[in-house]
């Protein structure tokens, strides 16, 4: 008897495609020069999330030395990494293969 082999359904393929392009990481790193306000302001608009949310991830580099700011594609990272790099802010981009480890 043959193993059954299903196809997935279209909507599932398509699924897999984003997930599977989405292994970027954004890491921004601590910075003690420039204002948290202004970290938490270009962190809210590269991000284009609340100040609130923005606030959040700041202080969680400020606390820890960096912190997992998105995980995205490549060119979505590039373009909020050039808007942070834009204002002195130290951030990388790191390739990931398991992003159970990368909650934000």
């Amino acid at each position: 008897m043959e193993p059954k082999f299903e196809i997935p359904e279209l909507e599932s393929v398509e699924n897999i495609r984003q997930l599977i392009s989405k292994n970027w990481k954004v890491v921004l790193w601590n910075d003690n020069t420039t204002p948290f306000q202004v970290v938490v302001v270009v962190v809210a608009k590269a991000l284009n999330c609340c100040l609130n949310e923005a606030a959040r991830l700041t202080k969680k580099a400020h606390d820890h030395g960096r912190v997992v700011i998105a995980l995205t594609d490549r060119a979505e990272a590039d373009d909020i990494a050039t808007d942070l790099r834009a204002v002195g802010l130290k951030v990388t981009i790191e390739r990931t293969v398991d992003n159970r480890n990368d909650i934000v």
